[in-house]
């Protein structure tokens, strides 16, 4: 496959009720903690951050099948944190969430196929990129994200 320069990133974020607002945060937590913590996850996806965490029993995923779901479970009570994509947190109800913190990026990209030819692979990837720096493709997407998540959630 032939990849595009990365078009936005996606980022993971910790939804909490622990004044966790980092990565680093949550590890002193976690390590500080006697038993495991629970965080909701999604099921086959991967947090590369959190990764040593789970390895060493700190942290043990409860995986749901979809964002929402771990949503409604966190909301329950089934677990103090979850785990969600930006852009899908923004579309959720998080009045109920006290805090956030950026957990890990997730860039996306277009993938061609390396049957194309190569003027046209050139012309593709061109095209990406004047959308991409044109700054549409950032408005396209924003109209989707209704609450900007790149605050703690609840201030």
């Amino acid at each position: 496959m032939i990849w595009s320069e990365p078009l936005y990133d996606n980022p993971d974020l910790l939804i909490n009720h622990l004044n966790l607002s980092s990565v680093e945060q949550l590890i002193t937590y976690a390590e500080s903690k006697m038993t495991p913590t629970l965080i909701g996850t999604v099921l086959g996806y991967r947090y590369p951050s959190l990764e040593p965490l789970f390895d060493g029993g700190k942290l043990v995923r409860i995986d749901s099948l979809s964002p929402s779901i771990s949503y409604q479970r966190y909301l329950r009570g089934d677990f103090p944190m979850f785990v969600i994509a930006k852009i899908e947190a923004s579309i959720i109800d998080t009045a109920q969430t006290q805090h956030s913190a950026l957990i890990d990026h997730n860039y996306l990209y277009c993938a061609l196929s390396p049957a194309l030819k190569s003027e046209m692979i050139v012309r593709i990837l061109g095209a990406i990129n004047t959308i991409k720096t044109s700054g549409k493709l950032e408005a396209f997407i924003s109209k989707y994200q209704v609450l900007d998540t790149t605050k703690t959630i609840g201030q």
